[in-house]
């Protein structure tokens, strides 16, 4: 569960800005909040960002983006001369100079844990960890590469530290590389920001085979088709087929999903499946169309059910730029 984010010099966003997810004390609008131990407030399950074109909002999402980009691939696809590849805020001279600032509170079985770090156009400038099972504060780590040394390991992380600290590069952050080299801990942190959230920031994307996978897991499949039949869209019922492929070589398929599909969210899906919507024709028989015969905002529906679903199901964060657009 995500409880808050802060970024400063990113994009549009020169000085600190915050998104809490915390509830105000008002009374007047009762709302359905979640209450988390060892927190006084409590949490909306659903926020809302709004103001006037160009004002920035799209931004706050890129800005977290950035920072879940910067868990999941800084240390595997970075390299040892290759800087961070942020965005600073330009229209100040004085700040394009300035390093940027990520931070973020979650909330991960049930314990919160405040993570952040700084970066400029060359290093990590800083990073840190701590965990709060109680409303004590418990340090896991923090690295700020002009002191020494660097990195302190508070005794309540265990493991390889130091190894993996000579791993790290200055452009990659500690918890990326720890999450690579098996780090018990942090692994769990890592997990979290790879698994629990679904961003979608271009509504120009299509359904894909990530989207489809979700219709191997039968609760989700039923919710999806029994929200088309409410919402009248002639969907009754969906099946995915399989396709004879001409290239007999199965090791040419395989590169050819490696290069274009994340297997991992792929799962059971093949490159060569396509889906198929099932309509009410006449005599009350399914006539089956293909995805490209149905409408737009059908298929921009279908897009957003499927997370949605998942994450009423699995608690899981969905982000969403621009939702009418999506729509």
């Amino acid at each position: 569960m995500l409880l808050r984010f802060g970024v400063s010099n990113y994009r549009s966003i020169s000085d600190y800005q915050e998104l809490l997810l915390a509830a105000s004390s008002l009374k007047e609008h009762p709302l359905p909040v979640i209450s988390v131990n060892g927190l006084d407030s409590k949490i909306l399950p659903a926020i809302a960002i709004y103001g006037a074109n160009a004002s920035g909002k799209s931004n706050v999402l890129q800005a977290f983006a950035f920072m879940r980009l910067m868990v999941l691939k800084s240390h595997i696809n970075g390299s040892a001369t290759g800087g961070i590849a942020r965005i600073p805020f330009q229209l100040d001279p004085e700040v394009l100079k300035q390093p940027s600032h990520f931070d973020c509170d979650v909330l991960i079985d049930k314990v919160r844990y405040h993570y952040g770090f700084v970066v400029d156009d060359d290093r990590v400038r800083e990073e840190w960890l701590y965990a709060y099972p109680s409303k004590h504060r418990q340090v896991w780590f923090h690295r700020k590469y002009n002191e020494k040394p660097t990195f302190y390991f508070g005794k309540f992380l265990k493991g390889k530290n130091k190894t993996i600290e000579a791993l790290t590069r200055d452009n990659s952050l500690f918890l990326s590389a720890a999450a690579q080299n098996n780090h018990k801990q942090l692994s769990k942190i890592y997990r979290y920001f790879e698994k629990n959230y679904f961003l979608r920031l271009n509504a120009g994307h299509g359904f894909g085979h990530s989207q489809m996978s979700y219709l191997d897991n039968g609760m989700i499949k039923t919710r999806i088709i029994e929200f088309l039949k409410e919402a009248d869209t002639g969907i009754i019922e969906a099946r995915v087929e399989k396709l004879e492929s001409a290239v007999t070589d199965k090791s040419i398929i395989e590169n050819i999903q490696t290069a274009l599909y994340d297997l991992s969210e792929i799962k059971n899906s093949n490159v060569n499946d396509t889906l198929h919507f099932g309509h009410q024709s006449v005599g009350f028989n399914s006539t089956f169309l293909r995805l490209a015969d149905e409408s737009r905002g059908t298929l921009q529906l279908l897009i957003l059910l499927a997370p949605l679903f998942e994450a009423l199901e699995s608690g899981k964060v969905i982000i969403i730029d621009e939702l009418d657009t999506s729509l």
